[in-house]
């Protein structure tokens, strides 16, 4: 009998005391995510600055060469996580990226400003820790130029250069590095770096070395980057 009773007042101490766990866990909004993945849908906005390195090809209508600027912009994202094992995992996502740059780079050409959409996006997800994120991304998209401005030269001999407006819209591919630090259970501040190509073409298919549309434009640069991350579902019962 006093075997019994010894094992019964354990179990009410054990049940007590788990309770009590989980009403702490509930006042302070800390759970299990500090310690699991954390699979759903998430929403990231990202601040960035991009410092940027353009090349253009010298050609007969255009002083080619290589400039520097900075591009300030943002990104949006949208990105579902997919538990592999442990606190590993992979995320798909699409979003998109905007970008107003310098009024006029070198003496070439003025970009204007570009977005890009829509973006797919694969990356490799695995926390850190109790409240931290590390996800790797790899992303491809269209880059739409609607105001590229060239600097073209004109043919009166008088060493002077005539506005002319093109539009374009080049694959553009962004490798990156995001680490994130949990503020509540589905809010996280996010920095991120990366570096990222857009891989431009002569327009007219470079037959030719004197109109504009077969100038040859190269832009690649690296990114800086400040956001949040929200965390709108969760799956699998979390």
């Amino acid at each position: 009998m006093r075997g019994g009773r010894a094992r019964s007042l354990c179990v009410v101490l054990a049940t007590l005391f788990g309770l009590s766990l989980n009403g702490y866990a509930q006042d302070t909004g800390r759970v299990d995510f500090r310690t699991s993945f954390k699979p759903g849908h998430n929403l990231t906005l990202n601040l960035v600055v991009q410092q940027t390195s353009w090349k253009v090809s010298d050609t007969e209508s255009v002083s080619g060469g290589t400039s520097f600027s900075l591009a300030p912009g943002a990104q949006f994202r949208y990105s579902f996580h997919v538990n592999i094992v442990g606190n590993t995992g992979f995320a798909l996502g699409t979003g998109l990226s905007a970008f107003s740059h310098e009024d006029a780079v070198g003496e070439a050409f003025s970009p204007g400003w570009s977005v890009s959409f829509p973006s797919i996006s694969v990356g490799a997800v695995q926390n850190l820790g109790q409240d931290t994120r590390l996800t790797g991304f790899f992303e491809y998209a269209a880059t739409y130029f609607p105001k590229f401005v060239v600097f073209a030269k004109t043919n009166d001999g008088l060493n002077e250069t005539e506005e002319v407006a093109v539009s374009f819209a080049p694959d553009s591919l962004l490798t990156s590095l995001q680490i994130e630090q949990f503020l509540s259970r589905t809010l996280s501040v996010v920095l991120s770096g990366g570096y990222r190509k857009v891989f431009t073409y002569c327009l007219g298919g470079c037959g030719s070395q004197s109109f504009v549309n077969d100038i040859q434009f190269d832009q690649e640069g690296l990114l800086l980057g400040l956001g949040m991350n929200w965390k709108i579902s969760t799956v699998f019962g979390e």
